[in-house]
């Protein structure tokens, strides 16, 4: 209890007065905007009172910055399993996102001691789910883009999406054989890194791999379907 009491007395009086809940707190922060060659970046706030704050699970790494009335914490990014201890508590979490593609995190905030501090992947919390790009049948070109960073929803239930584990290709076709290549921002097919993985009739392929992709058939229909499968936590 003594110790208890210390921790109390070492909050901010406006901290102090607020509900002691600890929570996994999911959240989605917008890209930020190149101009210039200057980003902007995109921010998100976490309302919720503690002293300390730790980032489960992250596509991306984040900048965090602490407030509470009167102060404002100093502003350190912060990736998968690392965190702070604020002396004097905070009321709200500022999380900005120093990239130009979105990115999602699942942060801990709370009063007591988070027990992990090596926690790299909490496999209960991020599973592996798997996104339908398809199936997608008589079209000529099939995307699949990364969806890494986002919000997607699979069978009315939301998920935030930390990183791609593969694209699954299957083609059922007697005859035709496809291509499976890299895209690049505006979708035109290119060369590298990934030069093109054929994908012979009636047969399947699983593909450990990041970034954007397509299935192509030379202009062509294509009757195929691709699925991917990423490590995301519920929304």
């Amino acid at each position: 209890m003594a110790n208890e009491s210390q921790k109390d007395a070492r909050l901010a009086p406006s901290v102090a007065s607020l509900p002691r809940v600890s929570r996994s707190i999911p959240v989605a922060i917008p890209a930020g905007t190149s101009s210039n060659g200057q980003i902007t970046p995109g921010q998100q706030q976490i309302m919720a009172a503690g002293s300390r704050f730790y980032v489960r699970a992250c596509s991306a790494p984040v900048l965090i910055q602490s407030q509470r009335a009167g102060n404002v914490g100093a502003q350190n990014l912060f990736g998968a399993a690392q965190g702070q201890t604020v002396s004097e508590g905070f009321e709200q979490l500022n999380v900005s996102n120093p990239t130009t593609v979105p990115i999602v995190a699942l942060i801990w905030v709370g009063f007591e001691d988070f027990i992990n501090d090596q926690l790299v992947l909490d496999t209960v919390a991020t599973p592996d789910i798997v996104y339908p790009t398809s199936p997608l049948t008589g079209t000529t070109l099939i995307a699949i883009p990364d969806q890494s960073g986002n919000k997607v929803s699979i069978n009315n239930k939301n998920w935030y999406l930390l990183s791609r584990v593969a694209v699954l290709v299957g083609n059922p076709d007697t005859g035709a054989t496809y291509i499976l290549q890299s895209v690049n921002s505006t979708n035109a097919v290119v060369v590298a890194p990934f030069p093109g993985f054929p994908i012979y009739p009636q047969t399947s392929v699983n593909i450990p791999a990041a970034g954007d992709f397509c299935i192509s058939a030379g202009g062509g229909p294509i009757n195929a379907y691709a699925w991917e499968i990423y490590n995301a936590f519920a929304a």
